[in-house]
């Protein structure tokens, strides 16, 4: 956490687009900015995240220090969620030291994916930390059977719904369980409260929704038909047809997702599965202590069981890029929690525990070939933000038979390890050693992703520098941005330049016309590999030309 709050210190600004500028532009809204031109251009992000941003932009003097803000409040919530992950484990496993839960809970907050996600002003790390939120309030419940202690939860799971569409499906998940627990103990007013709830959420999360793409996202855009396209319950019908249409891909892409899933938990997320299954076979399941662990593992299993099809499911859509395959930002916040679960259980279990994992690392072992060859057929780029475990071994920039045996033999290692202990019966020694493990590859992960996000941000900052500064040193109000659709589908540095400069009114013109009278006090940016530098290069005052980028001031 220190180094991210370090590196924060020298972020510039927005880095992740179309993303964060899809967020930030809610935020400029709200604020009362005109964005309206490059919004335009923008494909929908859901408007939730966007109210967080816009009261953080609201209170900073400049965007450089809001975006600073808004990444050190994720760091903020990171901590969060170790404290109520903690917290929950003190309710799972009581019996458990304090310095074991320290240690589980960092191997569990502490994944590379997470710690991507922070370095963004994405909704990911509050999207964690609700979700870990409902699982205590939902554990607390089933200790006291209090209903004030429930709702926290209920708020937490509105709040999700609000801040990302897909929050609409945990929304779903969670007010079932409720729901399903409270007929169990009669708890009538919880039944009401739980209905109540659900109702609220979705009417608002729909007005939500037609809200922005009315208010913010201009109808008449090129791009209003991504507008319609939306993770959210609205989607589901979508989504199903998808799974007649590519069933065969559909069960790959389940088959990768489980493999990040894997690989992201140690193996670990395996043993809350089994564990389940173990505890719904005995005959006494009265006591108190077990009641919270089966409610909390039957939510936690079910969350992810359903936000792994469903983006399984949406990630057909874009099946053109080699990372959705094992795409994971859309559900690995129910990873985490069940990774929890799984190093507790690991010290809790009896010895069958490592008969589980055996078989768990032997799966792996032979799907993972198929799956790296799958990727590798797809002819377009990964995205390593998106399933950062396997993009940071996409960034070896090695062969597919290269990175098919170094897997594997890591993973014999694993497999070889287990089954001494299993033979030998050293579990204390082969608890550590997994820890040990497991971080290894956790940090290698978050260090060879975080490697290159510094360097797209440097790349980012060094392309605009020079422009962004004779900008504002030269107080111009207004610029036109020259989009060249041959080399590029949006115009990101004139992005790039608007959230530095807020309050800049940026147009988008398609090819220059010497004819408009609002020529002669327009400043021009475009592409600098594009042609149409030709048709404006002799008619300017001043020229500044970076790596990619040239702006013209004209006569």
């Amino acid at each position: 956490m220190i180094l991210l709050a370090y590196q924060a210190n020298s972020y510039t600004g927005i880095s992740l687009l179309n993303d964060e500028f899809g967020y930030w532009s809610t935020a400029a809204y709200l604020n009362r900015l005109n964005w309206n031109e490059l919004v335009g251009m923008t494909p929908y992000y859901a408007p939730g995240y966007g109210f967080v941003l816009a009261v953080i932009m609201k209170i900073c003097p400049t965007t450089v220090l809001a975006y600073k803000v808004a990444i050190g409040l994720n760091i903020f919530l990171l901590w969060l969620s170790y404290y109520f992950l903690e917290k929950l484990g003190r309710l799972l496993f009581p019996n458990l030291s304090d310095n074991l839960l320290i240690i589980i809970g960092c191997l569990s907050v502490l994944v590379p994916n997470l710690l991507v996600y922070s370095q963004y002003t994405w909704p990911e790390p509050f999207i964690n930390f609700l979700y870990i939120y409902m699982t205590y309030s939902l554990a607390i419940f089933a200790k006291n059977k209090n209903v004030r202690i429930l709702n926290g939860g209920l708020i937490a799971a509105c709040l999700l719904s609000f801040l990302h569409p897909r929050g609409q499906f945990v929304l779903i998940v969670y007010l079932g369980i409720i729901l399903a627990y409270s007929l169990y103990i009669k708890k009538y007013g919880v039944v009401c409260l739980t209905i109540f709830t659900f109702g609220f959420a979705m009417i608002c999360t729909s007005f939500l929704k037609n809200w922005a793409l009315h208010s913010i996202w201009p109808e008449t855009s090129e791009y209003s038909a991504v507008n319609s396209v939306s993770f959210d319950s609205t989607s589901i019908y979508d989504q199903i047809k998808a799974l007649f249409v590519e069933p065969n891909l559909f069960l790959i892409s389940i088959m990768g997702k489980v493999e990040s899933s894997l690989l992201m938990s140690g193996f670990m997320v395996i043993l809350p599965f089994a564990s389940l299954i173990h505890t719904m076979k005995r005959k006494n399941r009265a006591n108190s202590t077990n009641t919270i662990w089966t409610l909390v593992s039957i939510w936690l299993i079910l969350g992810f069981i359903v936000m792994l099809g469903l983006t399984s499911a949406r990630t057909l859509f874009w099946m053109e890029r080699q990372d959705n395959l094992v795409y994971t930002r859309y559900f690995d916040f129910t990873v985490i929690p069940l990774t929890f679960m799984g190093w507790g259980l690991l010290k809790m279990l009896p010895k069958n525990k490592y008969l589980y994992l055996i078989v768990g690392i032997s799966l792996s072992l032979i799907s993972f070939p198929y799956l790296v060859s799958k990727i590798y057929e797809i002819p377009t780029g990964f995205n390593y933000i998106c399933s950062v475990m396997f993009g940071s071994l996409m960034l070896l920039n090695i062969s597919s038979q290269q990175l098919i045996w170094g897997v594997e033999i890591v993973q014999l290692i694993f497999l070889v390890l287990l089954i001494l202990v299993y033979v030998k019966e050293r579990e204390k020694l082969a608890f550590y050693v997994l820890v040990i493990m497991s971080f290894l590859l956790n940090s290698y992960a978050y260090y060879a992703v975080n490697q290159k996000i510094i360097n797209n941000r440097l790349n980012d900052y060094s392309r605009i520098a020079d422009i962004a500064d004779y900008i504002e040193g030269n107080r111009i109000k207004k610029i036109t941005y020259i989009l060249d659709s041959e080399i590029e589908s949006y115009p990101y540095d004139a992005k790039l330049i608007q959230f530095l400069d807020p309050s800049l009114q940026v147009s988008i013109i398609d090819e220059y016309d010497e004819n408009s009278e609002e020529n002669a006090s327009t400043v021009f940016m475009l592409n600098s590999r594009s042609d149409k530098n030709n048709q404006i290069q002799d008619l300017y005052d001043h020229k500044i030309e970076t790596d990619g980028l040239s702006l013209y001031n004209t006569k």
